[in-house]
């Protein structure tokens, strides 16, 4: 698993840099964090997270990261050996600098670039049916460009489980057992498989067994999960007969018991799969040092299942009152957990617990450098702009914007992003839309804090179009495109960029080829393709070519302008990717991790044979690597959701408060890291 992390680190995100190799921002991996190179490096934790390819996406943030390399596989350490065991390690200020706007885009991406969706038109045109009758191939013909549901079961299924049965490798075995999961075919006898490798010595591999029960999302696969989660003696016989289930296991199985609950309709097994966790809380005989992953997992998991009853917000907030100053790591993910499951509550309820952040936002109780970030977060969940709490709500966020850029930045960028996300509710021209033009505009200060300004007012823009078929902002449009004519650094105009792509402002189109073609760096360059696909500049389509087909030992670029070109609904891409992918001379697993992304986001039905090929490789030329890469991007392309699993935990989610199991910033192997 660790080398597939790495790859999907590769894949997308904030790069940052390891072991002397920038490898940019972008793509397809969600959270930021070293990652370890083929065959060693730091030692780790009791071995890498659990599997698949790291997060998907385009032009997310990927952390500091080497060479990425194939679906993650062996432990952190010389030889892919297990490093030493270690407990969780939490905090997440040691590791790269999270202030870069691209790692929020990074996690919050996949909802506006809906590329599933893109896929499924014919020459621009979105296909009749639902997205489920698409997916399950009830749609007549060939309406679509997605595989079809006998393409999947015929082709794609039995080549996955073949390479479970002959191969031994990591890499592949990991690819596979995610793309089975992702998949979601025949869930009973795909269970089968997961059980078989819980045994595996070779702790990544068991892992990612258990995590792949969640992905999968079968309630069938609730007693196992649990059996694991509890640590019972059925939970060991499970994973070989060990004294006891290993803690990473345990989360795992926790985030995986989450996502079946989040995706399951029948409300008796969400309400089994949630008292489960609700008890885990109650229990203090749990509540050791070494499971504040568990304890993270437990209530980011009861966050994602609704909660008619409001029993989890009763726990979650009894917890948030006892443990606040004790278990700062834990109690910052208490407020989103909270705001996710009121925010489609009566406005009543959202009011009262919108007030009391705002209200705890205005406080200062000594640091709280990672939970204090999460109230902005949690008022912008909350917050409509004709609800009656929200002057009071907007206030409290101004006012520490102004006073926390330069003592716990987090707390004003995440605040940025919560007015837009409120003003994304309403109409153009509302005073918290011209607050934030005027932090948009501002030449002194912390100036960073302008390039959130930019993606907030895309966030508000995208959502006011969307959701009132609303017309380009124009006078937003305008203040950002002069601003971008006199900005130098990259990495603001490419928030300029990616905001304009979502306020779809056609207008700064030759700016967005102007940045295009003068800016150098790789790590922001592509971002500039992507804004042109936001904004579906077709005539882009020939420019951003021809960069795609010279940047095949550039990964970060190669994989932004992929994702550009399938926003552009561009179908001719595909085939050079593959050939990219099989080209013996290409050993960078970094340009790997950036094909297999963009194949699997940009990729349609004609994409199946060739990748299917590569992960047979019947005449035996291809790395492990590339193999698995051709696993991970088949489960990408036959994914039975819209969005990728770990996107309903990475939405919203404050990554500043991390764990080593939920985004590990020196290993690249949680849940956030994961495709």
């Amino acid at each position: 698993m660790n080398r597939l992390a790495l790859a999907g680190a590769c894949l997308g995100g904030s790069l940052l840099l390891f072991s002397g190799v920038t490898l940019g921002h972008g793509g397809t991996y969600r959270g930021p964090g070293d990652t370890v190179p083929p065959g060693g490096g730091p030692a780790g934790p009791t071995g890498p997270g659990p599997g698949g390819p790291v997060t998907p996406g385009p032009g997310g943030p990927s952390g500091p990261q080497g060479p990425a390399g194939g679906p993650v596989t062996g432990a952190p350490g010389a030889g892919g050996a297990p490093g030493p065991a270690a407990g969780p390690v939490t905090g997440g200020m040691t590791g790269p600098d999270l202030s870069s706007w691209t790692f929020w885009w990074g996690f919050n991406k996949e909802r506006y670039l809906n590329l599933k969706t893109r896929i499924a038109k014919i020459d621009g045109v979105i296909t009749p049916g639902s997205a489920d009758d698409i997916i399950s191939g009830k749609a007549s013909g060939r309406d679509t460009m997605r595989p079809s549901k006998e393409q999947i079961a015929t082709r794609v299924v039995p080549a996955l489980k073949e390479a479970l049965e002959k191969e031994t490798n990591k890499d592949i075995v990991t690819g596979a057992l995610v793309a089975l999961a992702k998949i979601g075919e025949e869930p009973l006898e795909t269970q089968k498989i997961f059980q078989k490798f819980l045994t595996s010595d070779t702790l990544e591999v068991s892992e990612t067994a258990a995590l792949s029960y969640g992905i999968l999302a079968s309630p069938e696969g609730i007693p196992t999960l649990l059996s694991l989660f509890k640590d019972t003696d059925d939970g060991r016989k499970l994973v070989g007969g060990k004294k006891e289930v290993p803690w990473r296991t345990r989360t795992f199985a926790a985030y995986g018991l989450g996502l079946i609950g989040a995706r399951t309709s029948d409300p008796e097994v969400r309400a089994k799969i949630q008292q489960f966790l609700l008890d885990f809380m109650k229990d203090e005989g749990l509540k050791r040092a070494s499971q504040k992953d568990l304890r993270v997992a437990v209530v980011v998991s009861l966050g994602l299942m609704p909660d008619p009853d409001r029993k989890a917000v009763t726990t979650l907030q009894q917890y948030f009152a006892e443990n606040r100053k004790k278990e700062e790591i834990i109690c910052a993910h208490v407020p989103n957990a909270i705001a996710r499951l009121l925010r489609e509550a009566p406005v009543n309820e959202r009011q009262q617990y919108a007030e009391q952040m705002a209200m705890e936002l205005g406080e200062r109780k000594g640091t709280e450098t990672f939970l204090r970030p999460s109230f902005p977060q949690a008022i912008g969940l909350l917050t409509r702009h004709d609800d009656p709490h929200v002057k009071k709500c907007v206030e409290a966020i101004q006012d520490k914007i102004e006073k926390e850029v330069s003592k716990i930045p987090q707390v004003a960028y995440f605040g940025m992003m919560a007015l837009g996300q409120i003003s994304g509710t309403g109409d153009p021209g509302t005073d918290i839309e011209k607050y934030l033009v005027e932090r948009a505009k501002q030449k002194g200060g912390r100036v960073m804090s302008r390039a959130w300004a930019a993606l907030a007012l895309g966030v508000a823009g995208y959502d006011q179009q969307e959701k009132k078929n609303l017309p380009p902002n124009e006078n937003v449009g305008t203040v950002l495109l002069e601003m971008m004519r006199d900005i130098k650094d990259p990495e603001q105009l490419s928030a300029y960029a990616i905001g304009l792509g979502l306020m779809r402002y056609t207008a700064a189109k030759s700016q967005l080829l102007k940045c295009l073609e003068d800016v150098k760096s790789d790590e922001y360059r592509g971002y500039f393709a992507v804004g042109l696909g936001l904004m579906n500049e077709k005539d882009t389509t020939s420019t951003i070519q021809a960069i795609v087909k010279g940047s095949t030992r550039r990964p970060e670029l190669l994989r932004e302008t992929s994702i550009a070109l399938g926003l552009l609904g561009d179908k001719s891409i595909v085939p050079v990717l593959v050939e990219i992918l099989k080209d013996k001379e290409n050993k960078t697993l970094a340009v790997q991790a950036a094909v297999a992304t963009a194949l699997g986001y940009v990729g349609d039905y004609r994409t199946i044979e060739p990748l299917v090929e590569l992960l047979k490789d019947p005449k035996k030329e291809l790395s492990a690597e590339s193999r698995a890469f051709a696993a991970a991007a088949l489960g990408i392309v036959g994914d039975k959701e819209d969005y990728t699993w770990n996107t309903k935990i990475s939405a919203d989610i404050n990554y500043i408060a991390t764990t080593q199991t939920l985004n590990d910033h020196a290993n690249a192997t949680g849940v956030l890291n994961l495709l």
